[in-house]
């Protein structure tokens, strides 16, 4: 079947070959040429390729030496690699990616876990104030970009540093990982399906919480399992206090954690009777516990500051999220006004109980397609799996495949799959961990949140890329002892194709990620960071600025900013403005205004007259495309004000 799925690519491409030798290319000669000197090289030769190539497979086995010099020097090119894709970029994206780079901003400038914009409208922040303390993302990413910040300045690159050192720690874990339970050649193609991976690829020029996330819980489940397994104390310990950490990463970690936790309740249950109280005592003082204490700080945190002990306007929003059926309506719901302070909204804040005005159906219909992004995430496309096949997309691309899912969509899901069918006890037992740990996570996710992002699962890809990893060197070894050991020429082709096949996507990813050509995200990018730069030259440093994308605007303009409510009523947004005095408006962002919003602003949305708005500024954008900044009517149009003079 893997040999099947290597194929149609292979026939293709020396079709394409063919055609370009016979047009007189001059590259393709050369590399046909090339190729057919390795064909008479192989046929002639076979017995020495085959000696050559079973030396080097010994030493890399023998020698770990060669392993980590091997391990470096793949680490290195692709850090170099990355190194030039995040000075090329010069955006540093929408929301948390841009959240992040705020608060540590702001750390280095000792004020605190603070932020100065509105995004929400569950309340109204007192006395028009847009700073506001952070409640929403998680805490510790800021901090691993503060001291890039405070080396380098605040820029877009330095924001995201910390994630090539992140990619460094994942590698050496991974091939750690696999030499311990697999063998060293394992680890290196399992660090190359990691490294390159379209989702990891993005976790790279994004600075989000995930990448960390990623490290800390392999860490952590790695030293878990090691310490059961030696009934160590000090890896027990060292496990425990990684939790504490992955906790301050991601919040919904907890869940994780408790899913590992769960798995050492059941270790410890399996304990002969005469031992088991004393194996519960260990677990607790050793690993629960000082779990607890890293992740306490936390906790008191959100009780001083907002009187709970965990505090996310997430729990607004998971009331609301994928009910509606289509992602960009529900994400632009969270915009709308709720609270009732002033008479603005409503006053009926998302909860719980919402889920009945939803219905069964819907809801029931939300938890299913949950469900089934995981299953596409996770599992490859086969007949033979029924309704539990998937996409296979974790370990190739799901947005940009071919029409042939299996030339290069499936591969790496499909070497996953026959690496799980192939694991041996030891390899084993630590996925049943991953499962176990993860499986809540999951679970939560499909429940409360939402799963179809494919972010929430990337801490699973260095367990499926060493399946994959496993699974292929399985295969390798297979063919090569076919004929009194004679195959490894053969061998050696089959797994370079298959392995070539399973990192295109990352590949062809990383690519159109990092180009600059005139129509490509780059490119789209660019209007929004001229905008952005006129405001930081052409307005005051205090001058509020309402938009769509108040985190970005606020790391690249710095200027304070209050998000555009989700409103079709224009005097409704125009009295927002007022409360928060909005000076500036800016439109057609590249994350743009959609529902109700592109209502109430549909003229200014295409740069036409509204009464008292005037235009101070426009910038031409791909794929017809304005930017617009417009400063707001000097009375905001006579709208009544906001008085929360009885709230407060």
């Amino acid at each position: 079947l893997l040999l099947l799925t290597a194929g149609p690519a292979l026939v293709r491409g020396l079709r394409n070959l063919a055609a370009l030798v016979r047009g007189g290319d001059p590259g393709s000669i050369i590399v046909a040429s090339l190729l057919g000197s390795l064909v008479m090289l192989v046929v002639l030769r076979w017995d020495d390729l085959n000696r050559t190539l079973d030396r080097l497979n010994r030493r890399l086995r023998s020698r770990p030496r060669l392993g980590w010099v091997l391990l470096a020097a793949i680490v290195l090119i692709w850090l170099g690699f990355g190194w030039t894709a995040i000075r090329t970029i010069n955006y540093l994206g929408n929301a948390d990616y841009s959240d992040n780079g705020v608060v540590a901003r702001n750390l280095v400038a000792g004020r605190g876990w603070v932020v100065d914009y509105v995004t929400q409208f569950y309340r109204l922040y007192p006395n028009g104030s847009v700073t506001r303390v952070q409640e929403t993302w998680p805490m510790l990413q800021p901090v691993w970009i503060a001291p890039f910040f405070a080396l380098f300045g605040p820029t877009a690159a330095a924001a995201r540093m910390p994630n090539l050192v992140f990619f460094a720690i994942l590698a050496v874990l991974v091939y750690h990982i696999a030499s311990a339970l697999w063998d060293r050649r394992v680890g290196l193609a399992a660090v190359l399906l990691v490294l390159i991976n379209p989702y990891m690829f993005r976790l790279l020029i994004y600075s989000t919480s995930d990448l960390g996330f990623v490290v800390l819980y392999v860490a952590a489940l790695w030293l878990l399992w090691r310490a059961v397994e030696r009934g160590n104390r000090r890896l027990l310990l060292a496990s425990g206090l990684l939790v504490g950490l992955m906790c301050w990463q991601k919040t919904s970690a907890v869940v994780v954690a408790a899913g590992m936790g769960l798995w050492l309740l059941w270790r410890a249950w399996r304990s002969p009777v005469d031992l088991r109280r004393r194996v519960f005592g260990m677990v607790v003082l050793y690993w629960v516990l000082p779990a607890a204490l890293v992740f306490s700080p936390f906790v008191v945190r959100n009780l001083v500051e907002f009187g709970k002990p965990v505090f996310s306007t997430e729990s607004y929003d998971a009331w609301l999220l994928e009910y509606q059926g289509t992602s960009t309506g529900d994400f632009e719901s969270i915009y709308r006004i709720y609270t009732n302070q002033g008479g603005l909204g409503p006053g009926d804040l998302p909860e719980p109980s919402w889920i009945l005005r939803w219905g069964n159906q819907r809801t029931l219909n939300k938890i299913a397609r949950q469900f089934a992004a995981a299953r596409d995430y996770l599992l490859p496309a086969s007949p033979a799996l029924g309704p539990l096949s998937g996409k296979g997309a974790l370990l190739g691309n799901l947005e940009d495949g071919g029409a042939n899912p299996f030339e290069w969509l499936m591969v790496g899901a499909l070497l996953a799959l026959v690496g799980a069918l192939t694991l041996r006890r030891r390899q084993a037992r630590l996925m049943q961990l991953v499962l176990l740990s993860f499986g809540p996570y999951i679970v939560f996710l499909a429940l409360y949140w939402h799963a179809n992002e494919e972010r929430y699962f990337v801490p699973l890809i260095p367990f499926l890329a060493l399946l994959a990893a496993g699974a292929l060197w399985r295969i390798h070894d297979t063919i090569a002892s076919v004929g009194t050991d004679r195959g490894r020429p053969l061998a050696l082709l089959v797994l370079g194709t298959l392995l070539v096949l399973a990192l295109k996507p990352g590949w062809v990813d990383a690519t159109n990620k990092t180009s600059t050509a005139p129509i490509s995200n780059y490119a789209d990018w660019q209007a929004d960071i001229a905008a952005f730069e006129w405001l930081k030259a052409n307005t005051p440093p205090d001058a509020v600025v309402m938009t769509r994308v108040p985190w970005q605007l606020n790391f690249h303009a710095e200027r304070p900013a209050v998000m555009n409510p989700n409103t079709a009523d224009l005097d409704t947004l125009l009295r927002i403005a007022q409360y928060y005095q909005a000076r500036y408006l800016l439109v057609n962002a590249q994350t743009n205004n959609k529902d109700a919003a592109a209502i109430a602003l549909r003229d200014l949305l295409q740069g036409r007259e509204v009464r008292n708005f005037r235009q101070v500024a426009s910038f031409d954008a791909p794929r017809n495309r304005t930017i617009y900044i417009y400063a707001f009517p000097a009375d905001y149009n006579g709208v009544a004000p906001v008085n929360l003079s009885d709230e407060q």
